[in-house]
């Protein structure tokens, strides 16, 4: 896993996340150290990630009561409020990407998931050359969708009633609502 629990940090080389390097006996355990390349921790945009650990066989375990109680107390607020103060040049995206992984680590816990099952979420279908977008890619583009229509929407309702108020009642305001005002909203 990423930074905060965020299953989003993918690893660049495939070969490294497999080594482990020995690191000594604690009491009566060897211990080992497993090399994680933090590079994609904390990107910008959801982009098309592929996890080398979703086909280890640990990965298609069910979590542990102990793992799930750690999952559930992730709180992606604390984290990003954290983040801000200690880097502070982190852009608002790479938190937003935090929030979202975070809220599907947690949901996708609760559901019974495994780590396998909630990287291939994540990670986009090797289909041939066409790149296919992930389901999670997927969700964020319909909910996207979803808050762009439902401000249209509201922004012409309450044009539409500043428009009555202003002609007494009477509806005086165009009912054409083919007019684009040209006015991007941003999500």
């Amino acid at each position: 896993m990423g930074y905060c629990g965020s299953p989003y940090g993918g690893s660049r080389g495939g070969g490294l996340s497999q080594q482990l390097a020995t690191a000594g006996v604690v009491g009566a355990q060897q211990q080992s150290l497993v090399p994680i390349d933090h590079g994609f921790c904390l990107p910008e945009t959801l982009e098309a990630v592929y996890f080398e650990w979703l086909h280890w066989p640990q990965a298609s375990m069910p979590f542990s009561e102990s793992e799930l109680e750690y999952i559930e107390k992730l709180d992606y607020k604390a984290d990003v409020a954290m983040l801000n103060r200690e880097l502070p040049m982190l852009r608002v995206q790479s938190l937003r990407l935090l929030e979202v992984s975070t809220t599907l680590l947690k949901m996708c816990a609760r559901a019974g998931l495994n780590l396998a099952e909630i990287g291939s979420v994540m990670s986009s279908p090797m289909s041939g050359f066409d790149e296919e977008k992930s389901e999670l890619e997927r969700l964020c583009i319909l909910a996207k969708e979803e808050a762009v229509f439902n401000s249209s929407i509201n922004r012409r309702y309450s044009l539409r009633e500043s428009d009555e108020e202003g002609s007494g009642g009477r509806g005086g305001g165009d009912d054409d609502d083919d007019d684009d005002d040209g006015e991007e909203v941003v999500v």
